[in-house]
């Protein structure tokens, strides 16, 4: 909550640019940016979050990963750097009137490293021990806003504006179940080496969901016909239906909410 009272403080610091030189002739307006982002609350929240893992990140206890046997399994991201989610910002609009811009906006936001329940088991098959997980979680989120950017105090007096709007969210969700074997010959310590792993199943979810947006931000201006904005928003979109035993964290969840800081550069058609 503190992050946000910060970012709050931030945009309201900005507002003191005044914009009473900009000369807004473009009605139309296109926009293209990015924003920093996080999933919010519920599983799915816990699943998405903003997520930055470095070259060779090792978590020795997550989801509490311990057998019955002395060894333990860790789980290993790779000899990757990875931070998710990353997104895309666009819009289009028009410049009503002093105090008002209506839009059209979407984003595209894709997460390749979900932090998923595990659910281990072990086994053996023949020679060799075994290890079942859910891995590889993966997300990609599309949402379609229309929405108003209101300008309380007006354009010529404030950079700052307020914005709400309403749409749909095309969201796709999906997780491997994957068996790995490993091999007693390979014993080094407290750990097993993994032979080989392949996945036994494949889970896919996929869904448009109706939800809101709200949030402020400010204008800047570039040069004439191109200008920007910094905004803090919030959009909550609202699952079709709700399943606490399903693999897939957005039917355990009763909303999908998430949290993004960006900036988009607006070009005056």
């Amino acid at each position: 909550m503190k992050k946000v009272y910060i970012l709050l403080f931030f945009l309201l610091l900005l507002t003191d640019f005044s914009f009473s030189q900009i000369n807004r002739e473009n009605k139309f307006y296109i926009g293209i940016g990015t924003s920093i982002s996080s999933y919010l609350g519920s599983d799915f929240g816990k699943t998405f979050a903003i997520r930055y893992a470095p070259s060779g990140y090792y978590n020795d206890n997550y989801y509490n990963n311990t057998y019955y046997r002395p060894n333990r399994y860790d789980d290993y991201y790779g000899n990757r750097e990875s931070f998710f989610p990353l997104q895309v910002d666009l819009a289009l609009g028009m410049n009503v009137s002093k105090i008002l811009s209506v839009q059209v906006e979407s984003s595209i936001l894709w997460h390749l490293n979900g932090k998923v329940y595990r659910d281990y088991q072990t086994g053996t098959e023949g020679d060799y021990d075994y290890i079942d997980r859910y891995d590889n979680s993966s997300l990609i989120s599309v949402p379609i806003i229309a929405s108003v950017k209101l300008y309380p105090f007006g354009k010529k007096r404030t950079a700052f504006y307020l914005t709400g709007g309403y749409g749909v969210q095309y969201i796709q969700e999906g997780v491997d179940r994957i068996r790995s074997y490993y091999d007693y010959t390979n014993y080094s310590g407290n750990y097993y080496s993994s032979l080989y792993e392949y996945p036994l199943a494949e889970y896919k979810g996929r869904e448009w969901l109706h939800g809101f947006k709200a949030g402020m931000g400010v204008n800047f201006k570039i040069i004439k016909s191109i200008s920007g904005d910094v905004e803090l928003k919030v959009t909550n979109f609202f699952p079709p239906a709700r399943d606490n035993t399903s693999v897939l964290s957005m039917y355990r969840s009763p909303n999908i909410t998430n949290i993004a800081l960006g900036t988009k550069i607006y070009f005056g058609l």
